[in-house]
């Protein structure tokens, strides 16, 4: 007997709903439960980019920031509901932590 996949029949719209009320890393964690799934935790209508918890230079934060809100931009007919963002201001100077 065939298995169906019913979560990833669902509209992409009803999914970022879906998403919007999991949390950040729940949602990028969906990525592996399917292969049409692995990006559409980029596409979700809230995004929380916190500089502190990034893995990366300062150059690869605003980088990741200047590319989600790209994707918001486009004629897609994507929504963003919420933008959290979070910098740090000090730093000491170092952009290779």
């Amino acid at each position: 007997m065939e298995e169906v996949n019913r979560i990833s029949d669902l509209p992409e719209g009803l999914l970022q709903r879906i998403f919007y009320f999991l949390s950040q890393e729940d949602a990028v964690r969906t990525s592996v439960l399917s292969k049409s799934w692995r990006y559409i935790w980029c596409t979700r209508p809230n995004f929380d980019l916190s500089e502190p918890n990034f893995k990366g230079n300062k150059h690869q934060f605003i980088s990741a920031v200047e590319n989600t809100l790209q994707r918001y931009t486009d004629p897609n007919g994507l929504s963003l509901e919420e933008f959290n963002l979070t910098l740090s201001l000090l730093g000491g100077g170092d952009d290779n932590h």
